[in-house]
């Protein structure tokens, strides 16, 4: 819904509007992309703490009753397997973080000459430089 209210009033809500048929995937997929990031990263942070607050050893004690009991606690599978979500998550959020910051760049995307700068500031710098 931010994202919403940020567009609101913008020339995206003009049906006048000269625009592109579609809007490039690296901004049609920003939810579903860095959702799924957001998720991932929860859910890694979950599976750590449970982790750093569990116990590794075998054979686990029972202080109260003194009963041993053999187990693989010492196995940790799960924040593994969440890294490498994580990671995949990551790189997916990193390349179309990176496709749209190109996008923006682009001057048939934008209007703008190269370094999104307007014409006449790019005149200004130039003829105080010499």
């Amino acid at each position: 819904m931010n994202l919403w209210r940020l567009l609101k009033g913008s020339a995206l809500h003009n049906p006048d509007q000269t625009r592109f048929l579609q809007d490039p995937l690296s901004f049609r997929s920003i939810t579903q992309i860095h959702g799924a990031g957001y998720e991932v990263w929860e859910w890694t942070k979950t599976q750590f703490e449970l982790e750093i607050n569990s116990s590794a050893d075998n054979p686990l004690v029972d202080l109260q009753s003194g009963e041993l009991f053999t187990s693989s606690s010492m196995v940790s599978l799960l924040p593994a397997l969440a890294m490498d979500s994580l990671r995949q998550a990551l790189a997916k959020v990193s390349v179309q973080s990176m496709e749209r910051a190109l996008k923006l760049q682009s001057p048939p995307f934008t209007g703008l000459p190269v370094g999104l700068a307007a014409e006449d500031a790019a005149m200004a710098a130039s003829s105080r430089s010499i």
